[in-house]
């Protein structure tokens, strides 16, 4: 089995190891995967494995040396990935330009046909059976490898689902970005498996779910850590700190040379690595994405409302962005502009829709700001039955009293299947193969939605017994996951994550 790894850096390049060492999985192409000393992973030798830096392909430095002369795409290729073309060239502006006007449009275009020529030239190297990718492959240096690989050479896929499910950090290993939830499709898991799942293994019932009122774990140890930002003169001040001697005032220009990020500063074209952050060019951009966070967190709670819950109304729960799972699993409806103007346009005229804002947002240490801004509220507020809400009110009260909750992703579609509250879903996520939560494409997806709505449909707890047994049938815990990087790998774990990679690539054979 040849394979191509990505995003296996530091402890998790253990799993490489132990999946050849148990199922000689070969790799061929490792992006991204820390290298022992003897220039192995574990033990496994790389003497014939093309080694590749994801950084580096950010930065448009591809070294064909260590491949074989470029492999041109051409038009075939391109109109296979058409539909993924615009996700791609979005993601691109949120990585890698700081204003969003550094990366010109044309530029975007000639870094996509870049990479994709570098991918396409890897792949034809190595002929491989199968990528596996670590977490979501949702960079601009991964992200095309999944496209070339998965929609036009038929290869093979697999990633872990960063999302911990059902309140215990259960994990699914996927083969599709475009519908995380497809490994949930089993016809052979029936009502009669939910006893047979991890019968003595105590678990949170849909009941519990529905009663508890605290955000996940996951959210606020990752997001609220974001929330407040040191001052600009601290930070130079402790990085400064211990640095500025005799000894190594001379090498102290290196951190003004545009070398260290792949993010650009300027104008210059993207192949120029002039035109790269500098360290202290990173710094000023986050100090002022953290003031314009705080402004426009101002400018959106003066025109809020308080909302009237006696009304009938839709929760509509804005996704956090800019971040992986609204560009990859909100498809068109990334744009969330363009879902909202759908759902206006389909809600029964005497119901309200209150927007809230995702908290994350304004959060110093995000970049809230570079997908929201004083137009998109104004959009918002031309929309007659849309109001908006206090991003810190408190949720769980808008989802109880409401008819319905809308998101493009989020947990808090879940968060309202199990109280009983139909979802309407604009994107998908792993949820999305439960029943009562309704899949919107198009206008008359959303009339649809809405009408069986009216009609007085909820969610029903015994599909949602059935959905959770096909969770912990088909996934596995794995707390680790989402802050791992005190967590070191021994051969126990490694091995675990291996065989679980096994198993899901065992099941996708026999489909």
């Amino acid at each position: 089995m040849k394979v191509i790894y990505h995003s296996f850096a530091e402890h998790k390049s253990a799993i490489i190891s132990s999946l050849y060492k148990k199922y000689n999985w070969n790799p061929v192409c490792v992006a991204g995967a820390h290298i022992d000393d003897d220039g192995t992973i574990g033990g496994v030798s790389l003497k014939n494995c093309i080694i590749s830096n994801p950084f580096k392909l950010r930065r448009a430095e591809f070294n064909y040396d260590e491949v074989s002369p470029p492999r041109p795409i051409d038009a075939a290729i391109l109109e296979k990935l058409a539909p993924y073309e615009s996700s791609f060239l979005d993601l691109l502006g949120t990585f890698q330009d700081k204003t969003g006007w550094e990366f010109s449009y044309s530029e975007r275009k000639s870094f996509y046909f870049d990479i994709l020529t570098y991918w396409n030239t890897v792949i034809n190297e190595c002929s491989p059976n199968l990528v596996v990718f670590y977490t979501w492959p949702h960079t601009p240096s991964c992200y095309p490898l999944y496209l070339l690989s998965k929609h036009y050479y038929n290869i093979d896929i697999l990633f872990i689902d960063p999302a911990p499910l059902l309140g215990e950090s259960y994990h699914i290993i996927s083969n599709s970005i475009e519908n995380t939830s497809s490994f949930f499709n089993d016809a052979n898991i029936d009502a009669s498996s939910i006893s047979a799942v991890n019968l003595n293994e105590p678990s949170i019932s849909v009941s519990d779910m529905a009663n508890d009122n605290s955000e996940p774990e996951h959210i606020v140890g990752e997001y609220d850590v974001f929330k407040y930002s040191k001052s600009y003169s601290t930070i130079i001040y402790q990085y400064l700190k211990g640095k500025v001697n005799i000894k190594n005032i001379l090498k102290f220009n290196v951190h003004f040379k545009n070398l260290n990020y792949d993010r650009k500063a300027s104008k210059l074209p993207y192949y120029k690595s002039k035109s790269r952050m500098n360290l202290f060019q990173k710094i000023v951009f986050f100090e002022k994405l953290k003031y314009r966070n705080r402004k426009l967190k101002k400018y959106y709670h003066l025109n809020i409302a308080s909302p009237d819950l006696n009304v009938p109304y839709i929760y509509f729960s804005a996704p956090y962005q800019p971040e992986a799972t609204s560009y990859l699993g909100g498809g068109y409806y990334e744009n969330v502009i363009l879902a909202l103007k759908v759902l206006s346009y389909t809600c029964p005229k005497d119901w309200v829709i209150y927007y809230k804002e995702h908290p994350s947002s304004f959060f110093d240490n995000l970049r809230g700001s570079l997908k929201r801004n004083k137009r998109f509220y104004e959009q918002i507020n031309e929309l007659q039955n849309i109001e908006m809400v206090s991003s810190d009110f408190n949720q769980f009260t808008l989802i109880k009293k409401s008819k319905a909750t809308a998101v493009v992703c989020g947990t808090t579609a879940w968060q309202s299947v199990v109280r009983g509250k139909p979802v309407i879903s604009f994107g998908q996520s792993w949820y999305s193969g439960c029943k009562g939560i309704m899949q919107v494409s198009s206008l008359q997806d959303s009339k649809d939605a809405l009408k069986l709505i009216l009609s007085g449909f909820s969610p029903q707890k015994e599909d949602l017994d059935q959905y959770i047994a096909i969770i912990k049938k088909t996934g596995f815990k794995f707390k680790e996951h989402y802050n791992p990087p005190k967590i070191v790998f021994d051969e126990n774990r490694s091995e675990e994550i291996a065989d679980e990679f096994y198993k899901a690539f065992l099941r996708i054979q026999s489909e």
